[in-house]
């Protein structure tokens, strides 16, 4: 059993001696110079009390509340103690998977399992990568243990565990959806064998939130809470990613007179930016070289063409399988009409470039079966929750999970349980 113990701290980063930003109620450590969030987990209970009071003796000793370091911790709360159990969880074909499961402290009030996004991702939920980028400013980004770091302080226990192929090379070529469903209800009846009689939970990330509808439909769970949830098909989803994406991204934030073309002045306030997702300078995009680049005639079909190369290889090993799984999914909305959860939650950034968060509201109706909808759309954050990056907002991050969702998470799992 390993002991995270967790300080809430109230920290000021100050900026310039002037501008500041308050968070709450989270862990940081200096990286670079800035505050980021993190784990204490190489700390004793006792050497982390030691280090607080420290902290607190020197804020009364220098007889101020806060000065220029990196930043400051200028107050603290009470310790909350997350324990963590790591389990083996068998699959249906024999397969065993690292699993963790989270402890609030007393007894749970009920349980949740935790379903990561897409790709090659462990049990931490860590999806970054050359699709989703890194965390923002550097940040870590392992969202699974953010969530259950997040519920354990709402008195709620988890499980979370690795994909098959993560431990096991071999197994990679089973990352498909029929495989992930079948994994995800081995991890949904280890939750209900560990904590007997305890009301069951789904919370999915992306493809895991796609992957709860789809268990769902097979065992009755008390609530799904559905983060990023791609309602469309893999390739409208390839097709908004890789093209229609970052045309409305360029059209919004640079074509300032919305005419469909790119000014050499317009151009001039995004100097050194390049297009989205092509990597390429926007003068290469001049294809008739007269210095205005028009988006449906010149910029359009380099996207089109680069979606093109993106389509051949999802049909290639080895993502061949995994794209074929999809690509055979009836529409989720068909899978909504028969579920009836006591709720479903929907949570989406306003900036996700991985799917639309108007699909997930035009589908809310679906999930009519449910007695409580709730909707939740965060704006300026992507579709790993976190803010995007570059001079457009034109970056992909893979998290953290900004502090106002797992608020939101907190209250919503709250009032439910």
């Amino acid at each position: 059993m390993r002991i995270i113990i967790k300080v809430s701290v109230r920290v000021v980063l100050a900026l310039n001696n002037k501008d500041f930003k308050i968070y709450k109620n989270v862990t940081y450590r200096p990286i670079q110079g800035l505050w980021m969030p993190v784990f204490v987990d190489s700390l004793s209970e006792r050497d982390l009390k030691s280090l607080v009071s420290t902290v607190i003796r020197l804020q009364h000793m220098t007889k101020i509340t806060s000065f220029l370091l990196a930043g400051l911790v200028i107050s603290t709360s009470l310790f909350a103690s997350i324990k963590e159990e790591k389990m083996i969880l068998m699959t249906f074909d024999g397969k065993p998977l690292t699993a963790i499961v989270g402890l609030p402290e007393g007894n749970p009030k009920a349980v949740a399992v935790i379903l990561q996004g897409s790709g090659n991702v462990g049990a931490d939920g860590d999806v970054s990568g050359p699709f989703l980028g890194a965390g923002y400013k550097g940040a870590p980004a392992k969202l699974s243990e953010q969530l259950a770091a997040t519920l354990a302080e709402e008195g709620i226990a988890t499980v979370r565990y690795s994909k098959r192929g993560v431990e096991d090379a071999s197994e990679l070529p089973n990352q498909t959806i029929p495989f992930l469903v079948k994994d995800a209800k081995s991890a949904l009846e280890l939750a209900q064998s560990r904590f007997p009689g305890a009301k069951v939970s789904i919370l999915g990330f992306s493809e895991g939130a796609l992957l709860a509808v789809l268990v769902a439909t097979q065992a009755p769970v008390n609530a799904l809470f559905l983060m990023g949830l791609p309602a469309r098909s893999i390739d409208d989803s390839l097709k908004y990613q890789f093209s229609e994406w970052p045309l409305e991204l360029i059209a919004k934030t640079i074509d300032r007179d919305h005419n469909g073309e790119l000014s050499a002045a317009e151009l001039d306030s995004y100097k050194g930016t390049k297009a989205p997702i092509l990597n390429m300078e926007f003068k290469d995009l001049d294809a008739d070289g007269n210095g205005t680049i028009s988006l449906a005639k010149e910029i359009a079909p380099a996207y089109q063409g680069y979606l093109s190369v993106v389509m051949g290889m999802v049909q290639k090993p080895p993502f061949d399988k995994w794209y074929s799984s999809l690509k055979e999914l009836a529409p989720l909305s068909e899978s909504a009409k028969t579920l009836h959860p006591r709720a479903v939650y929907f949570y989406h950034g306003a900036d996700d470039a991985q799917t639309r968060a108007d699909w997930m509201l035009q589908d809310v109706p679906f999930y009519r079966g449910a007695k409580k909808l709730h909707v939740k759309v965060f704006n300026g954050l992507g579709h790993c929750f976190a803010p995007m990056e570059g001079a457009m907002g034109d970056v992909k991050t893979s998290g953290p999970i900004d502090p106002a969702v797992l608020d939101q998470l907190r209250h919503d799992f709250s009032r439910l349980y």
